[in-house]
């Protein structure tokens, strides 16, 4: 029987040929047309930039140049012109008015060079992405296979949800939490900084939620982080929960509570009938909007009083 199986399988592939591997890009693109064949890339690789391109193209060259070292041992250099002749390159090219109504949208082209295409810088990053997760770095050889890769998300918002809170995390872990959430083409990061059992948020107008001796990160470091986060695609909504789960607060200022005191775990709430609650949290959300640039606040409304 095994003989019968041989001869079906030796049959049936003659005259066909193995379709190319497909590389193993996540999320996986809408549409993928490999021809066969693989690029080598090598040292050096020119990344180029349209002349007087927007920064944005110019720090998202920045990215793939760092991506290509990191990842593959590759250097490559950003240049605003052509590359020489016979060297390896990628170019990185806006196209106003293509898919307009899908600025995230990106078109990857490899044949004898690289092209990375889109209307948006945005849709130049997701990219950039996708050609770095499709190298394969075999010993000192790096390859990427031949063809074209069409893609744009299906979702606007692609988040995930850290709770430092509870569980304080460094600065360098949400930072390489931000990575690798742009290699899989994630763009929000919630980041809940406020709850009952602490103050994430350095607060300069409620000082005292701040206690001594725990972690939280300062207004310039979260500025620092946003900036950081917005290099590569992601933007930071922070949540901030009121008016329920708020044991730290009211113990640092139990005039917001309607009985001026301090509560246990889950059983503080601001009081509404209090001037100071509005004045509190018409501050918070003022501080939050000078550090977050974001559209959105998470202002917690899922509590069960």
């Amino acid at each position: 029987m095994s003989c019968l199986f041989a001869l079906a399988a030796a049959a049936c592939s003659r005259g066909t040929s193995t379709p190319p591997a497909s590389p193993p890009v996540i999320p996986a693109p809408r549409h993928t047309a490999y021809t066969g064949g693989t690029l080598t890339l090598g040292s050096p690789t020119h990344i180029v930039v349209a002349p007087g391109a927007p920064e944005r193209v110019r720090e998202i060259a920045a990215i793939l140049r760092e991506g290509l070292l990191d990842a593959a041992g590759v250097e490559a250099s950003v240049r605003a012109d052509e590359a020489p002749p016979g060297r390896k390159t990628v170019s990185l090219v806006l196209v106003p008015g293509r898919d307009s109504a899908a600025p995230e949208a990106y078109r990857l082209e490899v044949d004898s060079r690289i092209e990375v295409s889109a209307s948006d810088p945005r849709g130049l990053l997701w990219g950039v992405q996708t050609l770095l997760q499709s190298l394969d770095v075999s010993g000192d050889t790096v390859t990427i296979p031949k063809g074209t890769v069409s893609d744009g998300p299906s979702r606007p918002w692609r988040g995930l949800m850290l709770d430092p809170v509870r569980s304080f995390l460094d600065l360098d872990f949400i930072r390489r939490t931000v990575r690798v959430m742009s290699a899989a083409k994630m763009n929000v990061l919630h980041l809940h900084l406020i709850d009952d059992q602490a103050w994430r948020f350095e607060s300069k107008a409620f000082p005292k939620c701040n206690r001594p001796g725990e972690p939280f990160y300062t207004q310039a470091e979260l500025r620092d982080l946003v900036a950081f986060a917005a290099r590569y695609g992601v933007d930071i909504v922070p949540e901030f929960d009121v008016p329920g789960h708020s044991m730290t607060a009211v113990n640092a200022y139990p005039e917001l509570d309607c009985e001026r005191r301090p509560r246990t775990m889950n059983q503080a709430i601001l009081c509404a009938g209090r001037p100071f609650t509005r004045e509190f949290i018409d501050g918070l959300i003022a501080e939050s909007a000078s550090v977050f640039p974001s559209p959105y606040i998470h202002l917690g409304g899922d509590e069960p009083f």
